[in-house]
């Protein structure tokens, strides 16, 4: 046995790891997810850790992709079976189920956010969900929380068929019986329950192996038993068991005052059999998918064996073989702390396991698991029990799901040979063959974030695995203008349109409701989008597009999705449309919405703001290109397009736009003109990154130190105290301009305080003089036809207020005494 632990696998950029409480592996050997505390999953590929040559190639990428929707812990991630289109994932605070789907081969080579994208949110649990697990057909999708509940999902629509609630304590651990027959589940109340798939009923429930079991195991992983064959391990008992997917391991059990794993039979669901050797509990189980021909020394022959693998709290992971009564490895403190999961390879000679330190190991079996048994003597077993016959109950509503002609969006994999286009230094794009190897699915690590970015308009559409068996979309026929349209000559940018996926959603941040729309490939003039509004698993409106889904918006006042065709529809929260489709020169790229406001960025670079509410606009079609085009980028480094990476919506509607170069941009209505209202440039500023006292929903400044996030080398801060004393003072009298800006009281006078300091400090006279003036007004600031002083900033705070506020903190530098003097007398005598 070989063990690996890549330092790279982590969930965490600096020294402290974040716990990874789940780990599996793609059917086809190729990827690794892992889920963990920092409440994402990562998608690894597999040829650096198995090969060293791969791990050292720079060219060979080691993270595929982060997916970060989920608002907790992840606690449990789970291909799907056989080409592993799926990738299940759940948390333990947002009760959310998370189908993630492969993106398409071309996406998958322009980002690392397309590798895997959301299908579908499964609602339905009120509590953790903490453990998922696939039929063997995936027909179905098993899913159980600490409340107890267990819940059916149907693996294609996604819908709930069943929902079983007949545990009484936090239910930890499910699976399904590779033949399809049952169901079975593991909870804290210190039983395991089988469950027949064809009523659903009862039909065992076991105690025995857990009566006395502690209850600390924090999982109580079960993994499928796929081809088992497991033998008595009781004292000069070693009987052989054929290859018939008979048992169930469990986790967390007691058997004579010594922690096992209790080996559940399938013939009368007795508990005779036991795995005894790790020192504390066994935290998860996990059967290797492959059975062995492995040879018996004692009686001098080969013979049939299922491998069992075993994690437990005492940092160790053991292998067993059936044919013998000990283990024939044991990883002992591998980790640092508990074992949390493991997930063999489906080759059967590699197991990886995660732990509670936040480190993932491999353990390779090449030697000791070198003789596979076919894989049609397995099935050939499995038959027997009644494999392959669907028996699972379903309900009315489950057999016949949406109305016809819509899909439901599966997308598959293409798994032949498949063409990959490299770019050469003549600009010539050779096209070379490669299989869907190990290498191959690794993409270029990138930014995950929701963003758009400058591009080309040509772009693919659903994708082409599904366009072989399915009729292509028929496009509209546009009628050709001589001229451009006077509103699109305003912009000189084109942005690439987000792709036609299956199914897209967007929940709202403040209320439950989740707004989804399905896109089909319909011909032209039917229905091309369901659009759907379902609240804790209950559906609250329905309509149906005529142009496929793009973009979503959505909050507690209204929804609006952005069409293929350029439209925009808005619906109130029970479904009512708000307005007709809103028509614009192209399709929108980006939508997002604050109260009653709904900030729409199109295809042509062109930006909108409407009250949809109340009926008025504060932005009309401008043109993004400036902010886009003077993208500030690091020389000797690669970079990627500029984009707009976050907006924030102001109470008036107006934007707040920031790019991937650390700028932000907001539009002045009067002056015409986009305003850098930010700029990483400060970054040299002691006060750069200062938020305040404030939240940054209500506060803007606050909100932009959050999201306008840029780091500098060393080198560029050496003998740099005299810059950073000067671009102190210019970012804060920065700050100030962009809180008046942006109407925030609170920032201005946090702001002015860090400037009547920063003054002091620096015997800045002449600013400080100059502030003093323009706080005291007449006769300092005598009135004038060009600029009329007001008395107060913003109509809320006083100048004068202000100016003795400020005073004593100009008065801690002697030599500004006289000036503070001045108009100290000044301000009283005015008061």
């Amino acid at each position: 046995m070989i063990i690996f632990k890549p330092e790279w696998v982590s969930h965490s950029d600096n020294t402290k790891r974040p716990c990874i409480y789940s780990v599996d592996v793609h059917p086809d050997g190729s990827q690794l997810a892992t889920g963990g505390l920092d409440g994402t999953i990562k998608v690894w590929n597999t040829a650096p850790i198995y090969y060293e040559t791969a791990e050292q190639d720079p060219n060979c990428p080691k993270l595929i992709c982060t997916l970060s929707l989920h608002k907790g812990a992840v606690s449990c991630v789970r291909y799907s079976n056989k080409e592993g289109h799926y990738l299940a994932s759940c948390s333990d605070q947002d009760n959310l189920i998370i189908v993630w789907t492969r993106g398409s081969e071309s996406h998958k080579e322009e980002s690392q956010e397309h590798a895997w994208l959301p299908n579908h949110h499964l609602i339905g649990h009120k509590s953790d969900v903490q453990g998922l697990a696939w039929s063997k057909d995936n027909e179905c999708l098993a899913s159980c929380d600490s409340d107890g509940t267990i819940i059916i999902w149907d693996g294609k629509t996604f819908e709930q068929v069943k929902k079983i609630d007949k545990h009484e304590g936090s239910v930890k651990g499910i699976i399904w019986d590779p033949a399809g027959k049952y169901l079975a589940s593991q909870s804290d109340d210190k039983t395991v329950k089988i469950w027949r798939v064809s009523d659903w009923g009862l039909e065992a429930s076991i105690k025995n192996p857990f009566i006395h079991s502690p209850g600390t195991a924090f999982f109580k992983r079960l993994r499928q038993v796929t081809f088992d064959m497991i033998i008595n391990i009781q004292a000069n008992v070693f009987n052989s068991w054929s290859p018939d997917g008979g048992h169930v391991a469990a986790a967390d059990g007691i058997n004579t005052h010594k922690h096992v794993a209790a080996i559940v039979a399938r013939d009368d669901w007795n508990t005779d059999v036991s795995l005894v050797g790790h020192k504390h509990p066994v935290e998860v189980t996990s059967f290797n998918p492959r059975l062995f021909y492995m040879y018996d020394d004692a009686k001098k022959q080969r013979s049939i064996s299922s491998i069992c693998a075993l994690g437990s709290q005492d940092r160790s992971v053991s292998i067993w073989v059936t044919k013998f009564s000990k283990p024939i490895c044991v990883a002992a403190d591998i980790f640092d702390n508990n074992v949390y999961d493991i997930a063999w390879a489906p080759d059967g000679k590699s197991l990886f396991a995660c732990s509670q330190d936040g480190t993932v190991a491999c353990l390779q079996l090449q030697e000791e698991l070198d003789d596979a048994v076919p894989e049609e003597i397995v099935m050939t077993e499995l038959v027997k029990y009644g494999y392959g016959k669907n028996t699972i109950k379903r309900t009315p509503v489950q057999e016949k799901s949406g109305i016809e002609g819509v899909q439901q969006g599966d997308l598959s994999v293409n798994e032949k040979e498949q063409e990959k286009i490299s770019a050469v230094k003549n600009g010539e794009k050779p096209a070379q063959p490669i299989p869907s190897s190990l290498i191959s699915n690794g993409v270029k690590e990138k930014n995950t974030s929701n963003n758009i970015e400058v591009t080309s308009n040509k772009r693919k559409g659903i994708e082409e695995s599904e366009l072989e068996s399915k009729s292509s979309r028929a496009k509209p026929n546009w009628i050709d203008s001589p001229v451009v349209p006077p509103i699109v000559q305003k912009s000189q940018i084109k942005i690439a349109l987000p792709k036609i996926r299956p199914t897209i959603s967007i929940k709202s941040k403040e209320d439950d409701l989740i707004l989804e729309c399905q896109n089909t490939l319909a011909d032209q003039n039917s229905v091309q989008s369901k659009v759907s509004a379902t609240r804790q698993g209950t559906t609250v409106w329905i309509d149906y597009l005529s142009s496929a889904s793009l973009v979503l918006a959505s909050n507690k006042f209204f929804a609006a999705i952005g069409c293929e065709d350029g439209s925009i529809h808005t619906y109130s929260p029970a479904g009512k449309r708000l307005l007709p489709a809103i028509v614009l020169e192209s399709p929108g790229v980006l939508l997002q919405s604050y109260h009653s406001w709904l900030v729409c960025i199109t295809a042509t670079g062109l930006l909108y703001s409407w009250d949809v509410l109340n009926l008025k606009s504060a932005i009309e079609g401008i043109s993004i290109a400036p902010i886009l085009q003077v993208a500030q980028l690091e020389a000797g480094k690669m970079h990627e397009g500029p984009r707009i990476k976050a907006i924030r919506i102001q109470k008036d509607g107006m934007p707040i736009l920031v790019t991937n170069s650390h700028q932000a941009f907001v539009y002045h209505v009067r002056m015409k003109v986009w305003l850098r209202i930010s700029d990483a440039w400060y970054i040299l500023s002691e006060f750069w990154g200062i938020s305040g006292r404030h939240s940054s929903e209500d506060h803007p400044l606050a909100w932009l130190s959050s999201h306008v996030v840029a780091t500098t080398s060393h080198q560029t801060l050496l003998d740099m105290s005299a810059t950073t004393k000067v671009l102190t003072i210019s970012h804060i009298e920065t700050q100030l301009a962009v809180a008046a800006l942006l109407n925030s009281p609170a920032e201005y006078k946090d702001w002015m305080i860090y400037y009547a300091k920063r003054l002091s400090e620096e015997n800045a006279k002449q600013k400080a003089e100059e502030l003093c003036k323009w706080l005291t007004g007449p006769p300092y600031i005598p009135s004038s036809d060009i600029v009329k002083w007001e008395p107060t900033i913003m109509g809320e705070i006083s100048k004068k207020d202000l100016l003795n506020e400020i005073l004593p903190l100009l008065a801690k530098n002697r030599q500004l005494q006289r000036t503070v003097i001045e108009f100290t007398n000044k301000s009283a005598i005015t008061l």
